[in-house]
């Protein structure tokens, strides 16, 4: 990983350069762990022209010591917390000081800072004359193509969720609770990873909420079950939503479900590199008008997924993003009708130059 870590040091320092800063600052825990290997916090920085370096709390640093590809690691405490570290003095009492302290110590008279606070701003100024300018969506926006490693931990990820998805749906019977089978989804994830949200177990009436935690409501004859589940490996996360009906589903019922199925596969169909995310979202939404299920699709078609479970690229009307290749994201239409139920289905899928590889292998039609 070593070589991935430099790489994406390397980029941060080049998009630095180009905002004119002496470094950048990274401040966002989620970066901070894409950039380093390590997931704790603190502060991240990376000079144009010098080595990085890392600075955390005393909590932090054996953690920092252990996982961070960054060796220079400088460590802030709070007042009446011991003044050493195995050995290591520490730098500042905390953490504003320590990064004034260190932009000085680096001759950084501009600094591009993630989510910069004003207070910050004041502190930096006031103590070393620094010039701050806005770093916030840079990393977001690399992390948003994912590299070989990245794809294969978002792989295995979908795996285990493809895995856990299935223990819930073998669980679904009459006079069993949302509950259990969350229960269920949560136990076979953490044998192999961990959750990458709480899962959703939603049905009857409540399966028209489109988020919804698992109640002690029990499975009826003729339930709309919405499952959305989601593990995490490696850091790496994913997102699948299936839904499942108690018996043979007729009429009105049979009809969402095809016209929500319909909607997904027509709008994977458009996704290609250079496409404006927002009209990614239009397919589905006219798929749906044809139906006439259209006012009852009430969120966004999808979000990229990687170390986050949403990230950029968003796929919904008002989007300003434009799909690439590399970028991972969710196709996820749904239709909620109240007094009926909800419907939704979603897959994890790959943008490429030519179209779209669909990353979920998990059936589709589970009624």
């Amino acid at each position: 990983m070593s070589y991935v870590y430099e790489r994406r040091l390397k980029k941060v320092s080049e998009e630095a350069a180009k905002k004119e800063a002496e470094a950048a600052v990274i401040t966002s825990s989620t970066n901070i762990f894409y950039l380093t290997g390590y997931e704790g916090g603190g502060a991240l920085i990376v000079p144009v022209d010098k080595d990085p370096v890392l600075l955390v709390s005393r909590l932090e640093y054996n953690r920092a010591k252990d996982t961070s590809y960054v060796d220079d690691i400088r460590v802030f405490a709070y007042p009446n917390t011991p003044l050493k570290v195995d050995e290591k003095p520490v730098y500042a009492e905390n953490f504003n000081e320590a990064l004034s302290k260190l932009l000085k110590e680096l001759e950084v008279k501009k600094a591009a800072i993630e989510t910069p606070s004003e207070k910050l701003k004041e502190i930096l100024k006031k103590n070393n004359g620094v010039e701050v300018v806005d770093f916030t969506e840079v990393v977001p926006s690399m992390r948003a193509l994912k590299d070989e490693v990245e794809m294969e931990l978002i792989v295995k990820a979908i795996r285990v969720t493809e895995r856990a998805m299935k223990k819930a749906i073998e669980k679904i019977d009459i006079g069993v609770s949302e509950r259990e089978i969350a229960a269920e989804i949560v136990r076979a994830i953490y044998l192999e990873g961990e959750l990458a949200f709480p899962p959703i177990v939603a049905s009857g009436e409540n399966s028209v909420y489109p988020h919804f935690s698992p109640s002690d409501r029990k499975l009826h004859e003729g339930d709309l079950v919405v499952i959305d589940v989601g593990a995490r490996v490696n850091g790496y996360c994913a997102d699948m939503t299936r839904t499942v009906f108690v018996g043979k589903p007729r009429g009105k019922i049979k009809e969402m479900l095809d016209a929500v199925l319909e909607a997904q596969i027509k709008a994977i169909e458009s996704i290609v590199d250079g496409k404006p995310a927002s009209e990614v979202d239009d397919v589905a939404r006219k798929q749906l008008s044809k139906r006439g299920f259209v006012k009852f699709f009430v969120h966004g078609l999808g979000h990229g997924v990687g170390l986050n479970v949403h990230e950029k690229p968003t796929l919904n009307p008002v989007s300003k993003d434009t799909l690439k290749e590399k970028m991972v994201v969710t196709v996820e239409p749904g239709v909620y009708i109240p007094g009926l139920g909800g419907v939704r289905t979603e897959d994890m899928v790959l943008v490429t130059s030519k179209g779209s590889k669909v990353l979920t292998r998990f059936e589709r039609e589970i009624f």
